[in-house]
């Protein structure tokens, strides 16, 4: 029995091209007819192009079927697929976190217009912070940090799990990118320019900072009146910014230590 490409390719739901790519790499190797130069697969051609298919289907390099085949192919097919299935832990282990992250961040969005001006304990992990810029209420200074630095936070695979954070002080506060540490280890974010954060009991409220132009570190007062004790500087974490019924907000949770664990 032998099939001609537009049956094969049919046949085996892929492109007369695609056929083609595998002949030229060298995994299929078909006759001619004689008559018309047309190609001819045989069985032999079917059974090896659906076993290159499966290999393909396993991340395998079409440029590398003939080569892994052609010797010590057994050990070669452990190798890839090893591999190949490291490599897919280490997407699962990152999408299982990211699954984390999104329901983190949904929590946080279902919670925030709720606790606007309410107090409660919150225990805050520890998390790496890179430190940005300075500013003083809306009035912001250059960015700080090294270029790289910048851009590994900003890496499709990193930036969903990081944070912006304000750290008040008198003068000038400073803001932070900041990622929990149970989700750095499967990032590849910098360690230079990196400083750690201790976990901590935090007494927490949330705030509007409102419109731009109209945010200063008086929002912290009623914070500091309401604690009995602090034992750290303040932070604020940026939640979201947008408009909900037409009122543009800037809502932040602020965080103040009182107890280190």
């Amino acid at each position: 029995m032998s099939y001609r490409i537009g049956e094969l390719a049919k046949m085996l739901n892929i492109s007369s091209e695609m056929i083609r790519y595998y002949e030229k790499n060298g995994v299929i190797h078909p006759q001619r007819d004689k008559s018309n130069n047309y190609r001819i697969y045989t069985m032999m051609d079917v059974f090896t192009l659906t076993e290159a298919i499966q290999l393909k289907s396993f991340e395998i390099n079409i440029k590398d079927i003939d080569n892994m085949k052609s010797h010590d192919y057994t050990q070669n097919l452990i190798t890839y697929l090893s591999q190949y299935k490291d490599n897919l832990v280490n997407q699962l282990n990152y999408y299982q976190l990211l699954i984390e992250r999104i329901d983190e961040l949904i929590d946080r969005n279902t919670t925030t217009y709720i606790n606007i001006n309410n107090y409660w304990i919150k225990n805050i992990p520890s998390y790496d912070n890179y430190f940005l810029l300075q500013s003083k209420g809306n009035t912001y200074h250059k960015i700080k940090n090294q270029e790289h630095v910048i851009q590994s936070i900003y890496n499709d695979k990193n930036i969903p799990f990081v944070d912006s954070i304000i750290e008040f002080n008198n003068d000038f506060n400073n803001w932070y990118f900041v990622s929990d540490k149970k989700y750095t280890h499967v990032l590849t974010l910098p360690n230079e320019a990196k400083e750690s954060s201790c976990t901590s009991l935090c007494l927490c409220s949330i705030i509007d900072m409102g419109d731009i132009g109209y945010f200063n570190n008086d929002c912290i007062k009623p914070l500091q009146e309401y604690a009995l004790k602090q034992t750290g500087k303040i932070t604020g974490l940026l939640s979201s910014r947008g408009t909900d019924k037409e009122q543009y907000h800037r809502y932040m949770e602020l965080r103040m230590p009182i107890q280190k664990l």
